[in-house]
Formats: structure tokens, sequence, C-alpha cells
């Protein structure tokens, strides 16, 4: 006896959609799982160890602080990166994505389904939390530093506008092929690792910035290569930071200190730069370039990001979407805005 086409209990799906929402569950739950998100040992508002599970909201666990003077609600996605981002999770990861591939705000806004405002705060949510979290704590064994100049950009900028005299000088620069030296930034890496990259303030001068940032920050025995960088004042604090290292250290390194003919001590050695260290430079500005223009204020955003996907280590853009979920920490708009404040 044949079987009648009405008959058929297995109803087709052409467009998958089932499959779809199985996919979007198995992300969400992957998303939310208890290795990926960081858990709170007491209240993100007041610090109290006393609380107590109150409820799921979409299958999220959310808890109550049992202070009274709290009594704030609270689950493991509080203060994320992502707080406040009425998107599903595959858009934050499609977003990603697309900085990774260099794309403009425009084009991600059109593919996403979103407007280029949300996709300009989302990228800076994102480079926020690139620049907080990947940048390294401390050097080890050795650190290599170069300076690198860039001028000023008002890009964006609702204050900040050039003067006719910037102009002419941005002219003039452009004609003769001058070293811009309005921004001065500090790029120091420890063999292949990820790059510090550090933008010298208003009020300090960038001997300043190589203390606090490099110098400060180099553990017991760490050996400080300058490359290519002519200031007397940073090449004397290295100096003194050289000498003080064990003999092996100095002699592994080939470090020697002269005095030229008008009696200014200079250092030389034997160190050899990583291959990604040498190439930075070129390659940052072939990457910035797909962005027409950085805003002055953005650039230590920037250079991180291309620090991190451009670093020897394999990182994609789920990588980064987990380890900014469990470790970046939420910057609402009005904080961004107040740390990148116009001081240039």
């Amino acid at each position: 006896m044949g079987v009648k086409e009405n008959d058929i209990l297995i109803k087709a799906d052409y467009d998958l959609k089932k499959f779809e929402k199985y996919k979007k569950l198995t992300l969400k739950e992957k998303i939310y799982d208890k290795h990926n998100i960081k858990e709170y040992e007491s209240c993100p508002y007041c610090g109290c160890k006393h609380f107590i599970k109150y409820g799921k909201y979409q299958d999220i666990q959310r808890y109550k602080c049992k202070n009274e003077e709290c009594r704030k609600t609270f689950s493991n996605t509080t203060f994320s990166v992502w707080k406040y981002l009425k998107y599903k999770p595959e858009k934050w990861i499609e977003f990603i994505e697309l900085m990774c591939e260099g794309m403009t705000l425009e084009s991600s806004a059109r593919i996403l389904k979103i407007t280029t405002t949300t996709a300009f705060y989302w990228r800076h949510k994102i480079l926020h939390a690139v620049e907080n979290y990947y940048k390294p704590e401390s050097f080890r064994r050795s650190v290599s530093v170069m300076d690198y100049y860039v001028t000023k950009c008002f890009k964006g900028s609702r204050n900040k506008h050039y003067t006719y005299e910037d102009k002419i000088e941005n002219r003039t620069a452009k004609m003769y092929g001058y070293m811009p030296r309005d921004v001065e930034i500090l790029i120091s890496a420890e063999d292949d690792a990820i790059p510090l990259i550090n933008v010298k303030d208003n009020n300090e001068t960038l001997k300043d910035t190589f203390k606090y940032n490099v110098l400060d920050n180099t553990e017991s025995g760490c050996y400080v290569h300058l490359e290519h960088i002519n200031k007397r004042k940073i090449e004397e604090c290295t100096i003194e930071h050289n000498k003080n290292l064990h003999k092996d250290i100095k002699k592994k390194y080939g470090f020697k200190v002269y005095i030229n003919w008008v009696g200014i001590r200079h250092m030389k050695d034997d160190f050899k730069v990583c291959k990604s260290m040498k190439n930075f430079i070129g390659g940052l500005n072939s990457w910035l370039w797909k962005f027409k223009g950085i805003a002055t204020k953005y650039i230590g955003h920037y250079y991180s990001f291309y620090s991190l996907i451009n670093s020897e280590e394999n990182f994609d853009y789920m990588k980064i979407f987990f380890d900014i979920l469990k470790n970046g920490s939420y910057a609402s708009a009005d904080e961004i805005i107040n740390i990148h404040l116009e001081n240039y």
C-alpha cells in the first residue's frame, strides 16, 4: 500500500529555522557557561559576601544582595563589557570579526543591520576592554623600546579644530617630508609578545612616560634595549638601569657604554630585535589606513588592538570575544569619553 504525500509525518524545514534556533541556543549556553564568565564572590555594588539566588533571566542565574542598605540584584554578567547591549550575542561576535578584518563602521553597521552610532560605541567598548586586558603587566627578561610620532588628529571632535598655523605646518611637513612631532608614542615589547603602547600626556615628558610605564614595570634582571631612540634623557635612564644588571646579562646582550667626542655617554649592544617589532610601524600604518584617520584621543585604543591581532600568538574573533567577556569590565559611553579627554 503506497504512502500518500499528505500522510508524510516528517515535516520539511527547508529554511533550517529549527537548526538556526538550536545553533543560537547552543551559542548562548556556551557564552554564559560558568567557565566563560567571571563568578562574583561578593556583591559587585557594595562588596557584601552574603547573597542568595534570585531566579533566572533568559536562563542566566541572578542573585540578590542581602545587605539591607544595598539589596540590589546582579548576575555573573553584571559589569561585563556587554552590559546594556540589547542585541543577540552572535551580533557581538560578528562585529569583532568585522573589526579584525578592518571593516569600516558604515560597512559593519550595514552588514549587521545596526546604526552607525551603535557600531561606534560597540567598537570603543571592545577597544577599551582590549587595551586594558591584553597589555603586558611587566617585562621579565628583556624589552625592546622604540618611539613613534604622529600628527594631531581632531577627527570627530566638536571642540578641537586645526588652527591656520596647524594647517600650514602640516602642509609644509607633507611637502618636505618632515617627521611630525605632535604626538609622541612609546612602543615596548618583550620578544614576540603583545607590545605595550604608551601615548605621552601633555603634562609629562617622554622620559616620564618611559620611566613610569617601562622602567618601573621591568622585573629584576630585565635588559632594556633602545631601538633608534635618540633621546638623551631616556638613554641616560637606560644606561643606569642596565649598568646595575648582573655581568652575565650585560655580556649576553653585548652592553657597552662609550663617550662621544663632546663628552656625552651613549650605549650600544648586540640585541636582536624580533621581526614583528621591526615591521610593527609599517604594518600598523597599512592597517590604520583603512580607518581613514584616527582621532588622537583614541590612539591607544587602535594601536593596542592592532598589537593584539598582529601578535605571534594565535588570536581569532572567538578567542577575543570570550577573553573580554570573562576578563573585560563594563565602561559606559560617558566613562570612555571622560577617559579620553581632548587634552592634546
